[in-house]
């Protein structure tokens, strides 16, 4: 009897360190997946004025850099983006200004946000102004505008890093419980399991096991 109970004692304790280990392996799995996900978005031209085509295209790819080095983003690559819009019948976005305009093209490209500005020089002074859409509302979520008296690859090397880093912290989209649902789910399918088992078992809603041949001896001196 006592080799009985302390097997079962051993089967209790494993399938309670399954039924923590399972919880814990959810959590971690549905963590990691969420953590790898990236934002995907896209960075549009930006309006010149009095700025040299060329200067506005290195402004384009200076930020799709920076943001991609965050690793809060995936950005899409401008080949990419310029395949799309021309199977679609669109030859450029150089007039696309606006936030809705933004977001129109946001979700034709499959992308969550857009990256929109302007930059213009004025004498010897650079003005860059830049916002983030995010495209399923239209909704304008980070503005900036920025000055450089020098030039505008001063303008680039001063301010273009710590705002994309800025950009990375806002909060796109609503946090969801699935994963918790998912990792809940999980869990108490593993302790359904274990009680069903242990009830076959015996091991609720009586003190011993009754198996034959297995009953108490009776006490001295009883019948």
């Amino acid at each position: 009897m006592k080799k009985m109970d302390i097997g079962i004692q051993r089967w209790t304790w494993r399938m309670s360190l399954l039924f923590i280990a399972t919880a814990m392996a959810g959590s971690t799995i549905f963590s990691a997946s969420s953590s790898e996900q990236k934002i995907r978005v896209a960075v549009f031209p930006f309006a010149p004025k009095d700025v040299s085509a060329a200067e506005a295209k290195a402004l384009r790819e200076r930020w799709a850099t920076a943001l991609g080095e965050t690793g809060t983003f995936q950005v899409m690559s401008q080949s990419t983006m310029d395949a799309v819009l021309s199977e679609m019948g669109f030859s450029s976005l150089e007039e696309c200004t606006t936030s809705a305009c933004a977001a129109y093209f946001g979700k034709t490209l499959g992308v969550e946000a857009v990256v929109q500005g302007t930059i213009e020089k004025s004498q010897e002074r650079y003005t860059h102004s830049i916002r983030l859409i995010k495209v399923s509302s239209g909704d304008v979520l980070y503005q900036r505008t920025i000055t450089e008296q020098e030039s505008l690859e001063i303008l680039l090397l001063n301010h273009l890093a710590p705002i994309a880093q800025d950009i990375a912290r806002i909060k796109l989209t609503e946090e969801t419980n699935y994963r918790w649902y998912a990792v809940a789910g999980v869990t108490a399918v593993v302790g359904v399991t274990i009680y069903f088992i242990s009830k076959s078992l015996g091991l609720f809603g009586s003190d011993r096991l009754h198996t034959p041949g297995n009953e108490d001896p009776p006490p001295p001196g009883g019948e």
